[in-house]
């Protein structure tokens, strides 16, 4: 027999019809900066978007502000926001190392619904330890943020099924 498919998710009571969409906000390969991308945003009251702490962190102090009063200002109308790791902006941008700690700051003080794991580039080599890994990260990143910390996987293909599945 077929599964149910869940069409909705009660997210920080706002539920969200699936599949949905989180434009995704990074200063990787872009042409402005990530201030502009979510003031755009918010200005068009867009209900989702994803964002970087990697890119809140490394703003100019007065970009951080702006940047916190615009995320601020997107929650109180209702926008559900997703803030990424910044693993991925960290990796490309090739500046100074970003480490957990700058993530945890930034989940701690920056306005979001749910944040991504502080993810593990090189993920162990079985699916216990996948898992084990995964739940070890999601419990350290829940005790640093405000929002609800969702997990990412990542391993060898075949591993992942037996990983989600422990």
């Amino acid at each position: 027999m077929a599964e149910s498919r869940q069409f909705e998710l009660c997210v920080a009571q706002t539920v969200l019809h699936l599949p949905c969409f989180f434009p995704s906000v990074s200063s990787v390969k872009t042409n402005l900066l990530p201030l502009y991308y979510v003031e755009l945003l918010d200005a068009a009251a867009h209900p989702l978007f994803l964002v970087s702490a990697y890119d809140i962190a490394n703003s100019s102090a007065e970009h951080r502000l702006r940047m916190d009063a615009t995320l601020k200002s997107s929650v109180e109308r209702g926008t559900v926001i997703l803030m990424d790791s910044g693993n991925y902006e960290g990796f490309w941008k090739g500046g100074p190392a970003w480490v957990v700690d700058q993530f945890h700051e930034t989940a701690r003080t920056s306005e979001h619904h749910l944040c991504f794991c502080y993810d593990n580039q090189e993920p162990p080599d079985t699916a216990e330890a996948i898992a084990d890994d995964v739940i070890e990260r999601v419990l350290r990143d829940q005790e640093h943020t405000i929002g609800t910390v969702v997990p990412i996987v990542h391993g060898e293909t075949d591993l992942l099924a037996d990983a989600t599945n422990t």
